[in-house]
């Protein structure tokens, strides 16, 4: 069975950089276990698959290699500026259906996708000590929390103390890992305040354990 997959990278700046993820569109008739072949084949952290839906404008599930997830940011970017770009889709504002829930997805400006994330839910608050092994702590900042959050999908989140030691840091992938299997959570979602250009800046260190 041949299957076109299209790619398109989400949160871009000047056309470089961003997250890429694969988007199906109509192969309803798919299983599970064929698109986690196709995300696996592809490469990328998400495949977004796209089919009709009852009850919303679209309906959106998106796979990794190892399971579906309920949510996935970036691939929701993606899938839409697929969309557009194939003349499916209008400057407006489109309800798609998710396994987190019917969410917005607003097209009305020309140059900016904007998508609406469930209402977060916050787990455990863990210790410098329990994320020492995933990198250089003496780079964590002490003002905040290290704390578990969800917007659809659980991340652990950790506060940096600037952007230049959130750009240089070092992750050890296999701690990450190891850490997100142990708090079912799919990475680590470092970020910091201490910038000018943004009121925050991030980098995901996802694994994706599911």
């Amino acid at each position: 069975m041949k299957i076109k997959v299209y790619v398109a990278s989400a949160f871009c700046k000047n056309n470089k950089g961003g997250n890429k993820a694969g988007v199906v569109l109509d192969k309803e008739s798919l299983t599970a276990e064929q698109k986690k072949k196709i995300s696996a084949r592809l490469g990328f952290a998400e495949i977004a698959f796209i089919t009709k839906s009852e009850i919303a404008d679209y309906k959106i599930q998106y796979y990794t290699p190892k399971s579906e997830v309920d949510l996935c940011g970036h691939a929701t970017i993606a899938s839409f500026t697929v969309l557009k770009y194939l003349n499916y889709a209008e400057n407006k504002i489109y309800e798609i259906e998710t396994k987190s829930g019917i969410l917005t997805v607003d097209l009305t400006d020309l140059k900016i996708i904007m998508m609406e994330q469930t209402k977060p839910k916050f787990y455990e608050i863990l210790s410098v000590d329990e994320i020492k092994e995933c990198f250089d702590i003496d780079c964590i900042s002490r003002d905040m929390p290290i704390e578990i959050v969800s917007t659809g999908l659980k991340d652990i989140l950790v506060p940096i103390t600037d952007k230049e030691k959130l750009l240089t840091m070092r992750p050890n992938f296999e701690s990450i890992t190891n850490i997100s299997k142990r708090y079912d959570t799919i990475g680590i979602h470092a970020f910091t305040l201490d910038v000018k250009e943004t009121a925050l800046y991030a980098e995901t260190l996802h694994l994706y354990t599911k």
